[in-house]
């Protein structure tokens, strides 16, 4: 028992040291944040889209190599959830009932493989070790899906409707490929813990619902902003 007791402090020991010298790091990540944006387009007089953030949240692993003093290449593999909401509203005056309004709520989800490439700027090295870090970001979009709701004044009746993303459709290919820049910042606490904050900057995704090569039929356009936001993460730095 004293001989495994002992043999036990020697690898705790080992590894310590291990981990205070070397310059790889490796940990567990968790985050949570938002995605989308808040705004409104009046696309005409009688009809607008107003966009606004979900919550997203995601968990991965981290690894990292420390090139020089002040700086740390680090490379994340996660799986992250994002969302957001667009509302569009279409008014008319009628002569029968009079004024018209009709809305259609979407709620936009998506999940996806993202892989993290930053490059950190840590100039202090204390307990208490802020940085800041920029990157880009490959990322796969898995799934998704636009589930909306249809609401009108003139009637009492709701209609829903689930639309899952089709990335196979000939407009939507290589949507679900994107590469987005993002930069943050965080505080190393100890050997084992960081908190950081992140933004991940992207365009507007468009995606066409369905397409005609042989009639003309224009097939309306979903719209989402899900692919930006901010993350807040948790890492647990094993080593």
């Amino acid at each position: 028992m004293k001989r495994l007791l002992l043999v036990t402090v020697i690898l705790i020991s080992v590894q310590d040291c291990f981990a205070q010298h070397s310059p790889w790091t490796f940990g567990l990540k968790a985050g949570v944040g938002t995605s989308g944006r808040s705004k409104v387009f009046h696309t005409s007089s009688d009809v607008s889209d107003a966009y606004k953030p979900g919550v997203n949240y995601g968990f991965g692993i981290r690894g990292g190599y420390r090139f020089l003093k002040y700086f740390t290449a680090t490379v994340d593999l996660e799986w992250q959830q994002i969302r957001d909401e667009r509302v569009t509203t279409m008014t008319f005056n009628t002569t029968g009932p009079g004024r018209i309004v009709n809305t259609v709520r979407f709620d936009n989800v998506f999940q996806r493989v993202q892989i993290p490439v930053a490059l950190q700027f840590s100039p202090f090295t204390k307990t208490i070790k802020p940085y800041v870090k920029v990157g880009i970001m490959p990322n796969r979009l898995l799934n998704g899906s636009f589930d909306n709701e249809f609401r009108s004044s003139e009637t009492a009746t709701v209609d829903f409707d689930k639309a899952e993303a089709d990335f196979d459709l000939e407009p939507n290919k290589k949507l679900d490929r994107q590469l987005n820049f993002f930069a943050g910042i965080g505080v190393g606490i100890g050997r084992h813990l960081s908190v950081e904050c992140v933004r991940y900057f992207a365009g507007r995704l468009v995606y066409a619902s369905n397409y005609s090569w042989s009639t003309f039929v224009l097939y309306p356009d979903y719209y989402s902003y899900a692919l930006r936001g901010t993350q807040f993460s948790l890492v647990y730095h094993i080593w």
